[in-house]
């Protein structure tokens, strides 16, 4: 008899719950090598070696002529192409058949800006930041407004919810899209529930899908199967990409040339945050906001903001009282910035990053 997958059908959190093990079990069973998403390799392509969160460069070209109005990265983009025309040549000699959702091998998305979908989220994120303040019916001057919401961003309702730009792209509210390195091949988009993805899997031209792409360097991901990932560890993509430079440079290279630290915008987008929030709650209570507001706010005052988002965006902090490792992190940044100011990557910035790297990887390898 064969076995009936139901997850993505159901609306019972249990029954998900068993339907996804199930499903899962399936693919370790199949024997395939697949990109796992969802549990070992979640945030593939969000951070780096070093735990470090990171966003492409912005070099986009699009598929081609095929493919009409879908962008990817320019190096992601040359790639597949050459996955592409070689596949489509040997399936057009008969030697295997296109699985059937991704006929003609013909991208629907691969890239979405990271800084739009930022722009986006946060748009969202400071519509209850000043509800919150426009209910205590408090008159607040602009530092009274972001001391007010150092509480108020531990509510419950927002709790742990991202405002910084490295946060984003470690929330759920960015997707893979965000990294450059995924294309879905699926043209009818929509709900892709467990079964049809099984049955992709199961269909006789599947192997030699998965054979050719991993030998021109992708992952297939075994959650959406219809979708490749560039695997930046093949050998075929550090050759290509290197152009005839020595692959054992490969990593430094990469992360120069094709990737930037998020985390180096953090400071300047909470900022703008909070300026922007405070102007949208003056216009709303009917004030006039005055042209040199932000003037008297510190540097002190606002990376402590900073660093307090970042310790609720990695929950470090579950409630407004200041732990003691919030308090000896804050100390160190501001000695820091004593010293250096925000310019310099050895300041305070650079600082805050690599504590955060820190705990991230605490985080993913379950050390305390």
């Amino acid at each position: 008899m064969t076995e009936i997958f139901r997850g993505g059908t159901t609306n019972n959190l249990a029954t998900e719950f068993t339907e996804k093990v199930k499903f899962r079990n399936f693919l370790l069973d199949t024997g395939y090598d697949f990109l796992d998403t969802l549990y070992s390799k979640s945030l593939y392509g969000f951070i780096n070696r070093n735990y470090e969160v990171i966003a492409p460069t912005p070099d986009v070209t699009i598929f081609g002529d095929y493919a009409e109005g879908v962008e990817g990265l320019t190096f992601v983009v040359n790639q597949f192409n050459k996955f592409r025309d070689h596949y489509l040549l040997k399936a057009s000699q008969g030697n295997f058949e296109v699985p059937t959702l991704i006929e003609n091998l013909v991208p629907s998305i691969s890239f979405k800006d990271y800084e739009l979908s930022y722009s986006g989220y946060i748009e969202n994120y400071q519509s209850p930041m000043v509800e919150k303040v426009l209910q205590s019916r408090m008159t607040l001057t602009f530092e009274q407004f972001i001391r007010f919401f150092h509480q108020r961003m531990f509510d419950r309702d927002i709790l742990g919810q991202s405002a910084t730009k490295s946060g984003f792209m470690l929330s759920p509210d960015a997707n893979v899209y965000n990294t450059g390195l995924y294309i879905d091949l699926r043209q009818e988009q929509g709900i892709a529930n467990d079964q049809l993805k099984a049955d992709f899997i199961m269909e006789d031209g599947f192997k030699c899908f998965m054979e050719f792409a991993n030998k021109f360097g992708f992952y297939i991901d075994g959650n959406y199967p219809w979708r490749i990932a560039l695997n930046l560890d093949h050998e075929y993509t550090r050759t290509l990409l290197m152009n005839g430079r020595p692959t054992p440079l490969f990593d430094n290279f990469y992360a120069d040339t094709f990737t930037m630290k998020v985390a180096y915008d953090d400071y300047w987008s909470i900022v703008k945050l909070y300026k922007e929030a405070y102007v949208a709650y003056n216009e709303l209570s009917g004030r006039q906001t005055f042209n040199n507001f932000s003037r008297s706010i510190t540097r002190e005052l606002w990376l402590e903001t900073l660093l307090l988002h970042k310790f609720n965006e990695l929950g470090l902090m579950k409630t407004e009282d200041k732990t003691n490792l919030f308090k000896e992190t804050l100390q160190k940044t501001l000695d820091i910035s004593s010293r250096y100011g925000l310019l310099s990557t050895s300041g305070p910035i650079g600082y805050i990053t690599t504590f955060c790297a820190e705990q991230l990887k605490n985080k993913i390898l379950g050390q305390p």
